[in-house]
């Protein structure tokens, strides 16, 4: 099921593509999953920047529209465990296209105007980005006899279509005449990935030894470490994505510029995000890693507490280069812990499952917390403390496999 050069004919993706294996049918098959990840952040990213257009044309209180932002995490954990029951009927590469359907549904719910629109719309894409975000991993293990580069390049895709989206929604805005057409422009990437991910999903289901879940997962501490880490790293990650327009607009900041700083957020940790999973594939011990993200999500976060507008580029471009590096860290450690494609895909749906549950709190207690204090210094310490939890977590789980 890989589309590398040795890849038979009939076997895998670059078949089922009408292609032959070879270095152009993995070159495809990369194009492919790179829009794929590019579209799972995107739908998200481009909320922050136009929350407070949303509000009043709306006519909402904020809380309303910070569900834009936690209604999807809570579909991430409520629908991972999906994932692999779907596997067990049809192909991952034939779910992932379905996937990829429910967001662009999700996307035209979303504009038609009115909020329970908005809302039933974030509800449908965040179930088809969930199934994604569950599946596209084991995929990559499927496909890849070394994995950790593409891994890193999944992550990168991530993160520069949250990039795109943030930077661009403000100008589609004003060119367009408002919020809703600015949002759903991004339906455009979404269709194309459709397109390109179609002729891997074409090819019915080869015949294979029924897949039954592995009751080792549930079992398995190592698994829930993991689950952890991805809920301190998501948690992070979306806190961020949420709140930094709005630290930035607090420190004095003009909303085009917040903007800018959330797609400098999201930017930076591209290349963080492609070392990590190399590094993890080829260090036996991945600790030092753990403790290096930790250090500059450290740095980062009293960068913000102690001096907010004088540090507010530097503590940004931090916080982007810990979020991109230590979720594709994860994602890795997912990755080369399971066994097989089958175990990947059992492992990554309870790790982001419980991840995403935990991870859901976190731009709503940022947001509790700002305006219970009137500040952001509660909300940084308590981004401070899952910091801590997410290297005590990784410190047990980036031992080397056999000790673990």
């Amino acid at each position: 099921m890989r589309p590398d050069a040795t890849a038979a004919p009939g076997d895998g993706p670059s078949s089922a593509a009408g292609l032959p294996g070879s270095a152009r049918a993995a070159a495809l098959a990369s194009a492919a999953l790179l829009l794929v990840a590019f579209n799972l952040r995107g739908p998200i990213a481009g909320v922050p920047p136009v929350a407070d257009e949303i509000r009043s044309s709306l006519g909402v209180p904020g809380s309303v529209v910070g569900l834009v932002t936690t209604l999807p995490l809570l579909c991430f954990a409520i629908a991972a465990p999906g994932g692999p029951i779907l596997a067990r009927r049809w192909r991952n590469e034939q779910v992932i296209l379905a996937a990829l359907v429910l967001i662009g549904v999700g996307m035209l719910l979303r504009s038609a105007f009115g909020v329970a629109w908005l809302l039933t719309g974030t509800l449908v894409l965040g179930v088809g980005i969930a199934a994604v975000n569950v599946l596209l991993p084991p995929v990559i293990k499927d496909w890849y006899p070394r994995p950790g580069l593409m891994t890193g390049m999944y992550a990168m895709g991530m993160s520069t279509g949250g990039a795109l989206a943030a930077i661009t929604v403000i100008p589609l805005d004003r060119a367009l005449g408002g919020w809703v057409p600015a949002l759903a422009c991004w339906g455009v990437f979404v269709a194309a990935a459709i397109v390109v991910w179609w002729p891997y999903a074409r090819t019915p289901r080869v015949a294979t030894p029924r897949f039954e879940p592995r009751p080792s997962v549930m079992r398995d501490g190592g698994g829930w470490l993991l689950a952890g880490m991805f809920g301190c790293v998501t948690l992070l990650a979306f806190a961020g994505l949420a709140w930094i327009p709005s630290i930035a607009g607090d420190a004095g900041v003009t909303a085009q510029r917040g903007a800018g700083l959330l797609t400098l957020y999201l930017l930076v940790g591209v290349p963080a995000a492609i070392a990590a999973p190399l590094l993890v594939e080829r260090c036996e011990d991945r600790r030092p890693l753990v403790l290096a993200f930790g250090a500059v999500w450290v740095g980062a976060l009293g960068g913000l507490l102690v001096a907010p507008s004088a540090l507010l580029p530097l503590s940004v471009i931090g916080l982007g280069i810990a979020q991109g590096g230590g979720f594709a860290l994860v994602l890795a450690l997912v990755v080369v812990r399971a066994t097989d494609a089958r175990h990947a895909v059992a492992l990554s749906g309870m790790a982001q499952g419980t991840g995403y549950l935990i991870a859901a709190i976190g731009p709503t207690a940022v947001g509790a917390l700002y305006d219970a204090t009137d500040g952001w210094a509660a909300s940084l310490g308590l981004l401070l403390g899952v910091t801590a939890v997410f290297v005590v977590l990784g410190m047990a789980a980036g031992r080397p496999l056999r000790s673990v």
